[in-house]
């Protein structure tokens, strides 16, 4: 694989936006990074392996990158779970809601949702910008 190419010129990146720009920078920072033959793991990479690696009985393993080693693959399905965990929990506190809203008989006045969109307005144009 050749990685001395660029893939978006300057000039283009300067009339496209701020976007194109970034995204220009990125990708000159992965081709700089990956030119000098070294790997370097990304900041997400290096965040989830620093995290304490723990076998089902929470005893410390090696976190060492071993993916034939059953403990090792043991581990990185605990970690899994985690944010599996907070979905479900998340799913039920939603399913409890619209449940106690569904069977809430009193009727609810009308109010104006003018604020509402305003808001949603003003954050979708910052997103955008």
């Amino acid at each position: 694989m050749n990685l001395t190419t660029s893939t978006a010129a300057p000039s283009t990146a300067t009339a496209a936006g701020p976007v194109a720009m970034a995204m220009a920078g990125v990708a000159e920072a992965v081709v700089a990074t990956r030119m000098d033959g070294e790997y370097r793991p990304s900041l997400v990479a290096g965040i989830l392996h620093s995290l304490p690696h723990l076998n089902i009985r929470l005893h410390l393993i090696n976190s060492t990158f071993a993916p034939e080693n059953k403990l090792y693959l043991e581990s990185l399905g605990i970690l899994a779970f985690i944010p599996a965990a907070c979905l479900i929990f998340t799913l039920l506190v939603l399913l409890l809601y619209f449940l106690t809203r569904c069977c809430d008989r009193k009727p609810k006045p009308k109010r104006s949702i003018t604020g509402c969109k305003w808001f949603c307005i003003v954050v979708f144009v910052l997103l955008i910008w």
